[in-house]
């Protein structure tokens, strides 16, 4: 009997012992997983921020601010330049911009939430709650066409903007019914419902909607229902004191760059299409409940089941006119090939659900891949910095090309430890490469390419120490792209010689 028990402890032992080492294996795999992901995120994030110092430099660009959201956590924010270049504030994660259009995502978010309520219909003809568009220079029937579906999806056919100038003179729109004043003098351009028309004075109108169908201001109707719900207490639409937000700069010209208006100019557009201001923090917490409540989680803004609706294709964005059912199919066809088109306040470009912002002064670009759960948030005050997705160079794309998608890489070993190779080298003149490690060993990244991530120069190392050749290099010193690092006295690596070029390492 004594025997029996003891071997009924010792296989329990056993069972025991087998179970601990199968855990501590587990879990020294994801502690290795875990520093291979921090490693290649921390060369990863290197590349970018080599990549913006260039191109801020080269564009000489006042100040941007970046966010990368993954699921709910803001997990890599940076700013570049200034808030203030006169004063000499830097630019942080905390500054404000003026981010123009993106406020139409908050707008479209107000109606919608009406819409869940039972206060309005998408169907609803606008002029049932906006009696004044039947002053617009257009036929009873057309006005009757223009619904609040058309208003979320840009088909309304209204002009892009009010019936004045907009200059540093334009009027500052303290009451949003200052925007109906001018209908009498427009028209519509196209009929509703016919083609996609982007149009300020539209969404404008939205937000007419939102504040008599709820009784309260526009702007604290957004506040209450959105801005307090997701703690985004930077947010307003209040023009705010100067110390308090980033100053709006011009193109750059021969005569350099002018402060702008842009504080201003989104009131006397509109504050539901254009007059938001906020920053990089607040706006990481608004896609972190997109990916929240697309994910399932109860939210008190809006059902998940209402942001899907409004984030499918409601309307192929084509140049032309097609017969109602003809184009009903190919917006069918565009939702369902994530080919792209316009959404309900959202737009759509492939699978990435986004909005761009940009106003006399100001650029912003919003992107959420919701799939997986990543989000893209850039910021900027000028009116010429590349924020957006489809410019070249984009910031956007590639803080998602080079950061982003470090999250979704399946990792595998590193050959070697080149920890003490990842700098900047350049000879401020041609040649500007950032050496990062990668699967297969050491890469060259051109900090001058529009899209660094898209041509790496993959070097295979040589005999002799801190010696590399690129085998498949096609460029400038094809066939004869041999690289060695130079080291001083303390081990430390100090330059690139590139044939008979030296590159110095910038630390």
């Amino acid at each position: 009997m004594r025997q029996q028990t003891k071997q009924q402890i010792m296989s329990v032992y056993t069972q025991y012992t087998s179970i601990l080492i199968i855990l501590a294996g587990i879990f020294t795999v994801s502690l290795a997983s875990s520093a291979e992901r921090s490693e290649l995120f921390h060369s990863r994030t290197g590349l970018f921020e080599a990549w913006m110092e260039n191109l801020t430099r080269t564009l000489d660009l006042p100040g941007i601010s970046v966010g990368l959201v993954h699921e709910q956590e803001l997990l890599y924010a940076k700013s570049f330049g200034h808030a203030d270049i006169n004063q000499r504030f830097l630019a942080t994660n905390q500054t404000i911009y003026s981010v123009a259009s993106l406020s139409k995502l908050f707008t479209a978010l107000g109606l919608m939430q009406l819409v869940e309520g039972k206060q309005i219909e998408l169907d609803d003809a606008a002029v049932q709650y906006i009696p004044e568009l039947y002053q617009l220079q257009s036929s009873k029937e057309d006005i009757e066409s223009i619904t609040i579906r058309s208003i979320l999806r840009h088909t309304t056919g209204l002009p892009i903007n009010n019936n004045y100038l907009l200059t540093s003179a334009s009027p500052v729109i303290n009451n949003l019914t200052q925007i109906l004043e001018g209908l009498s003098q427009q028209k519509l351009i196209h009929p509703p419902n016919s083609r996609f028309h982007y149009s300020n004075l539209a969404m404008s109108l939205g937000g007419i909607i939102i504040s008599r169908v709820a009784q309260k201001d526009y702007s604290q109707y957004i506040a209450d229902t959105i801005f307090t719900p997701l703690h985004m207490n930077a947010s307003s639409f209040d023009i705010l004191p100067r110390n308090e937000a980033a100053i709006g700069y011009s193109r750059n010209t021969a005569n350099g760059r002018n402060t702008t208006s842009g504080w201003d100019m989104g009131k006397a557009i509109g504050i539901p299409a254009a007059g938001l201001k906020t920053n990089i923090q607040d706006l990481a917490r608004f896609v972190s409940w997109h990916f929240e409540t697309l994910n399932g989680t109860p939210s008190r803004i809006l059902d998940q089941g209402t942001l899907e609706y409004m984030q499918h294709i409601h309307w192929a964005q084509l140049s032309f006119v097609l017969p109602k059912l003809i184009q009903s199919g190919v917006t069918h066809l565009s939702d369902a090939f994530d080919i792209g088109g316009s959404g309900l306040g959202y737009s759509r470009t492939g699978k990435f659900v986004r909005h761009s912002g940009g106003i006399d002064g100001f650029g912003a670009e919003l992107l959420m891949d919701n799939e997986n759960k990543i989000g893209i948030i850039v910021l900027a005050n000028s009116s010429d910095a590349p924020v957006n997705w489809d410019a070249s160079p984009s910031i956007s794309r590639n803080l998602f090309e080079i950061v982003g998608t470090a999250l979704l890489m399946e990792l595998g070993p590193m050959s070697g430890d080149y920890a003490d190779y990842q700098k900047v080298y350049t000879d401020h003149h041609y040649f500007n490469y950032y050496a990062m490690p990668s699967g297969e060993g050491l890469s060259l990244m051109d900090l001058n390419s529009d899209f660094p991530m898209r041509s790496p120069i993959m070097l295979s190392p040589l005999q002799e120490d801190d010696a590399y050749f690129a085998p498949d290099h096609k460029a400038f010193y094809a066939e004869e792209f041999f690289v060695r690092f130079r080291r001083n006295d303390q081990k430390k690596i100090t330059s690139l010689v590139l044939a008979s070029n030296i590159l110095n390492a910038m630390d």
